[in-house]
């Protein structure tokens, strides 16, 4: 087996995220990575954003929650 198929088979969804923050030359690197990689259309639709703040960290989790639910919701009622 590959590096990229174990990375692949063993990859997961995160739902809870660690509090402390990686080395700033980790997050460069990953920055730097992530700038190479293909895009739709080659649009680039990605934006990233450093976020520091435990608050800002909270609000920004329980929005994308409530809005997880509306989308759930709406699916729910939808004919097709």
């Amino acid at each position: 087996m590959s590096i990229l198929d174990q990375l692949l088979i063993e990859r997961r969804s995160i739902r809870k995220y660690q509090t402390e923050i990686p080395p700033e030359a980790y997050l460069e690197q990953m920055l730097s990575l992530t700038a190479t990689t293909p895009s739709s259309s080659n649009r680039q639709p990605v934006r990233f954003m450093k976020i520091a703040s435990p608050d800002i960290k909270t609000s920004l989790q329980k929005a994308m929650e409530a809005g997880h639910e509306r989308f759930l919701q709406m699916a729910a009622t939808a004919e097709n």
